[in-house]
């Protein structure tokens, strides 16, 4: 297929990652911990505990294409293709982290290329890292808790989130699948065997108002004024106010106030590590509140029970897109 000057071979690679993890963006460490206190609807007060499993899969998608040599020497996503007197073909420079293996799929891919004159065969490779994280909360006298599985992009860019809701003697089962490149989501929650589905879409790839404040640990809201996202809720306008100081028990911290336009959203990140420390959503009248960090070394253990068949189903919305 073509794509404007460059003729493109694309196929699709799906890697399960069963070891330790990279850190989000060198944020997050695998294992890390983070527990709040939180209030909902002004009334309920309770606990949540995020935890980060890190990385559980990747997607290489290669690309092989016939381009000039300015435009490979200024793209790092491209790999020139170096072809010897017996026809074999060497990547040259090939990326730091190989996607090969006999866990690698081959998902797509076509058989047809053609050459552009006066251009260089390269490989381009764009991986899409996945990553697990747990968000429970916990209130007093069990009225409401919730459980979430979400898995995520290297910026805590949601991709599926599957939810178990507790609500006074009622479970309510959820999930949302996110179609980041569509800028659409699907939402759909089973309550006592009735089924309710929603699909959503927006300006921009949509966020959940759980994942949002870690996604903006990865702004650097000196660089930029405003920042819109999408949310289910509608469009959302985030900038940052200024500096503020934080006094939570006997802590202080120096945080940098982001606040949305319209008013829904208010995050106070930690200037020092980026950590949300607290956070306010209007709507939901929920604030919380960082209690303590920790790292949890058994999560290794824990990433080998996880099932690479069922990674892939779950994760089939956004594999069969590619």
């Amino acid at each position: 297929m073509k794509s404007g000057n460059w003729v493109v071979l694309p196929f699709v690679l799906l890697v399960i990652m069963l070891s330790s993890a990279l850190n989000i963006n060198g944020q997050m460490k695998v294992g890390e911990t983070l527990n709040y206190k939180i209030t909902f609807g002004g009334i309920l007060k309770g606990d949540a505990r995020i935890q980060f499993y890190g990385k559980i899969a990747s997607f290489a998608k290669y690309e092989t294409l016939y381009v000039s040599t300015d435009c490979l020497m200024s793209d790092s996503t491209l790999k020139a293709v170096l072809v010897d007197s017996t026809n074999s073909e060497t990547v040259i420079d090939s990326t730091e982290e190989k996607i090969s293996g006999d866990s690698a799929i081959e998902l797509q891919a076509d058989s047809l290329v053609e050459v552009i004159p006066d251009s260089i065969k390269a490989v381009r490779t764009l991986v899409t890292n996945i990553y697990f994280i747990t968000y429970n909360t916990h209130f007093i006298g069990n009225i409401y808790n919730l459980n979430a599985s979400i898995y995520a992009t290297d910026n805590f860019l949601p991709l599926l989130i599957e939810t178990k809701i507790d609500r006074t003697g009622k479970t309510s089962y959820g999930r949302e699948l996110f179609f980041p490149d569509r800028k659409m989501a699907i939402f759909s929650q089973n309550v006592e065997n009735k089924q309710e589905i929603d699909t959503i879409f927006r300006k921009y790839p949509l966020q959940d108002i759980t994942t949002l404040p870690f996604y903006l640990m990865n702004i650097d809201f000196d660089g930029v004024d405003t920042i819109e996202v999408s949310l289910a809720q509608g469009e959302l306008k985030l900038h940052k106010v200024g500096k503020r100081e934080v006094i939570i028990g006997e802590e202080n911290f120096n945080t940098e106030l982001v606040k949305s336009r319209p008013e829904e959203l208010k995050v106070w990140l930690n200037r020092k590590d980026r950590l949300p420390i607290k956070v306010e959503i209007n709507k939901q009248k929920i604030k919380m509140y960082f209690k303590s960090k920790e790292v949890n070394g058994a999560i290794d253990n824990k990433l080998l029970g996880i099932n690479k068949e069922k990674i892939k189903v779950k994760l089939s919305h956004i594999i069969n897109n590619m």
